[in-house]
């Protein structure tokens, strides 16, 4: 009856044991980044791809500011797409906009920056 009693607490520990290990391997840890962090414009109206890495759900937003010279599309899905950032030509001071990608546990930043337009020289 003991071998028996041993055997089953022993079949117990073993299974909450595995089923640690298991549980561990579902988490994912969540990624997301740009490539590259930092896009540099020139003062004409133009359009740069910046690829998102991601590996959870995500989203960008932009303010009332940034939509008035800049605008974003995308494809692709949650784990990787590429965005075309569209910016207006420039023919005032020099723009830098941050754009914060958020998820549900980070947040990363992309850069955006565009030069003005060069004075005419007479």
């Amino acid at each position: 009856m003991k071998k028996i009693a041993i055997s089953i607490v022993g079949l117990i520990i073993g299974a909450l044991f595995l089923s640690q290990l298991t549980s561990c391997e579902k988490y994912i840890l969540p990624e997301v980044y740009f490539e590259p962090d930092t896009l540099h414009f020139d003062y004409q109206e133009s359009t740069k791809p910046v690829t998102l890495h991601s590996n959870v759900i995500w989203k960008i937003e932009l303010d009332d500011d940034a939509q008035e010279w800049m605008k974003l599309s995308n494809s692709g899905d949650t784990s990787g797409c590429v965005i075309d950032v569209t910016v207006k030509e420039n023919i005032g001071a020099k723009r830098t906009k941050i754009l914060t990608v958020e998820t549900e546990a980070i947040k990363k930043n992309l850069t955006i920056i565009q030069e003005p337009k060069p004075e005419e020289i007479e």
